[in-house]
């Protein structure tokens, strides 16, 4: 009996309220029925959302979102500024400005409604750069400009003390090349290989300065060290030995950063380019003596089938040219060598050799060489 009178009384209730919901007209009925969390709603002050009023960051109204409990509320979301800050526009007298301060004039609606900037006094995050201890995904969402200033600032700051202040211009040359040429955008193929190289770098220098001992699972980092403590011991005995370690270490940070690349993406036939590019380079490093010849082979038969024999005037140069080319303490050879090999090689044309390379790009090499 009791069950019954219950179940009477409940649907005496829903028919009061559905009566009720009608008389209002069917919008209003459909507001009062159906009103939730997360729905419109309409203040004063605009369209809002009905939310938890200390989760709202703008103004707040009671009595619009009635289905809901009382902490519910018309939420509307206004930004405003003050000079060169941010914030949201909120009632002085309902919402507070907790951790900031209100400025009239700057949003619309009663003189109830300011502008509250908040200022946070937490500290800023630390920025990786000031000690060389960027990991490799963070290097790798930098741009390709926030990577250049990184490598000049490394120099700069960092490697005086151990000899090295200059030792990376040709990376630096790398990297113009990629800005003028919109290549190595964050979460590509070639941005990865790039983050492997400046990682290499990075580490193998704050391990030797002795910032940290991180090595981010860079094989680069090691070599890297070495090459550091060399130059900080007085250097290497000669150029061909300071040239074959410093292409070693750039070609174990070069192949991490590839391999890592390989696992998430396909080179695109530009990328292939750039590639053939940075082996060529190191393999001219390692083999200056191979290079020379190719180089005046190329020479040769260059100004016989251009029937040009003015170009043999540039033989006894040519030594002089490999080694302004392989100088990776300027800028100016690796962004030329790019953009030679990026024009002349074919990317579908493997593995890269000289004999066929070298005719190719000797022109613009000795253009460069000779305007520098």
């Amino acid at each position: 009996m009791k069950l019954h009178l219950f179940s009477l009384l409940s649907s005496f209730a829903l028919l009061q309220s559905v009566s009720v919901a009608a008389s209002l007209g069917s919008t209003a009925a459909h507001d009062l029925l159906n009103r939730a969390v997360g729905d419109s709603c309409k203040a004063p002050e605009g369209q809002g959302s009905c939310l938890e009023a200390s989760k709202c960051i703008g103004i707040t109204y009671k009595g619009l979102c009635p289905k809901d409990v009382a902490s519910v509320q018309c939420c509307v979301k206004k930004t405003c500024k003050v000079g060169g800050d941010s914030g949201y526009c909120r009632s002085k007298s309902r919402d507070g400005c907790s951790g900031g301060t209100f400025h009239a004039g700057h949003c619309p609606g009663s003189a109830d409604i300011q502008c509250c900037i908040s200022k946070s006094t937490s500290p800023a995050p630390k920025d990786c750069r000031q000690d060389l201890s960027c990991t490799f995904a963070e290097i790798e969402a930098m741009s390709m400009t926030a990577r250049l200033h990184y490598v000049k600032t490394m120099q700069s700051k960092f490697f005086g003390p151990l000899r090295a202040g200059n030792q990376f211009r040709a990376i630096e040359g790398v990297i113009t090349f990629f800005i003028q040429n919109n290549l190595g955008k964050p979460n590509t193929w070639a941005s990865y290989v790039d983050a492997g190289i400046v990682e290499g770098i990075q580490n193998g220098g704050a391990n030797t300065l002795g910032l940290h001992k991180k090595d981010g699972g860079n094989p680069g980092t090691k070599l890297w060290s070495d090459f550091f403590q060399t130059m900080k011991g007085g250097g290497y005995a000669s150029r061909d030995k300071h040239d074959y370690g410093w292409s070693i270490s750039e070609q174990a940070a070069t192949d991490y950063g590839k391999q890592l690349a390989d696992r998430k993406f396909k080179m695109t036939e530009q990328e292939k380019r750039w590639y053939k590019f940075s082996q060529l380079f190191r393999l001219i490093m390692r083999n200056k003596g191979t290079s020379i010849n190719a180089a005046r082979a190329a020479i040769v038969a260059l100004a016989a089938s251009t029937r040009n024999p003015a170009l043999l005037v540039f033989l006894p140069k040519v030594d002089d040219l490999i080694d302004w080319l392989t100088d990776i303490t300027k800028i100016e050879p690796t962004i030329c060598l790019s953009k030679a090999v990026w024009d002349a090689v074919d990317p579908d044309n493997n593995p890269v050799e000289l004999a066929i390379v070298f005719p190719k790009i000797i022109l613009q090499l000795k253009k460069c060489f000779e305007n520098n």
